[in-house]
C-alpha cells in the first residue's frame, strides 16, 4: 500500500500542536518527499525549524522547497529570515526581496517588508532600510514591530528624530507590555 502524502502533513500538524516538534518535523519531511508540491507541508516544516533555531537546516530545506514551490512568499520569507538569523544578511536580503514580490496578503507583506528593513539596516543600507520600513507601515499601519525597529534605527543614526519618536510612542501604544519598545523610547 503506497504512503499517502497529505496524511503525513496532517500528522505533522498534529504533532506540532501536541508540542512534539521532532515528530512533527519527521512527518513533514516525509510529506515533502511524497508530495513535494504541497506548500503547506513545506511552510510548516520551515516554521518549525525556525522555532527550533535550526537556521542552517531551515536554509537548506528552504532552498529545496523553493525548487518545488517557487514564488511562495512564505517559503521565501522563512528562508530569508533563517539567513538573517544566521547573520548572512546579503543572502537574507535577496530572499526577502523575492518574498516581497511574491503574492501575499497585506499583513504578511508588512511583516516581510519590516524584516527586509531590519536586514538592510544590518547591511547599513539606510535609505533602502527606511523605504522597506515605510512600505511595511503602508501595508499595515499597526505593525508595531516595524515601527519600533524603524524608530530605533532612525534614533541610532540621529536622523529624523521626530518621526522616530512618533513611531516609538505609537508602538508602545499598540503593545504597551513590550519592554524593547520602552527601551527604544529611552534611547
Amino acid at each position: 500500500e503506497p504512503e499517502y502524502g497529505p496524511a503525513f502533513t496532517l500528522s505533522g500538524e498534529y504533532y506540532r500542536q501536541a508540542g512534539k516538534p521532532e515528530l512533527a518535523l519527521e512527518k513533514l519531511a516525509r510529506a515533502n518527499e511524497l508530495l513535494p508540491e504541497d506548500d503547506i507541508a513545506w511552510r510548516q516544516r520551515l516554521q518549525l525549524l525556525l522555532a527550533q533555531q535550526q537556521y542552517k537546516e531551515t536554509i537548506e530545506v528552504g532552498k529545496k522547497a523553493n525548487q518545488h514551490v517557487p514564488e511562495d512568499a512564505f517559503i521565501q520569507f522563512f528562508t530569508g529570515t533563517a539567513f538573517m538569523l544566521d547573520e548572512q544578511n546579503k543572502e537574507a536580503e535577496s530572499w526577502l526581496e523575492r518574498a516581497a514580490r511574491a503574492p501575499a496578503r497585506r499583513p504578511f507583506k508588512s511583516v516581510v517588508y519590516g524584516t527586509l528593513g531590519d536586514v538592510r539596516a544590518n547591511l547599513e543600507k539606510h535609505e533602502a532600510s527606511d523605504e522597506a520600513y515605510e512600505l511595511a507601515l503602508r501595508y499595515d499601519a499597526e505593525n508595531h514591530n516595524a515601527m519600533n525597529n524603524y524608530a530605533y534605527n532612525l534614533s541610532v543614526r540621529g536622523q529624523n528624530l521626530e518621526r522616530a519618536k512618533e513611531l516609538a510612542l505609537k508602538a508602545i501604544e499598540i503593545a504597551p507590555k513590550n519592554a524593547a519598545y520602552l527601551d527604544t523610547v529611552g534611547w
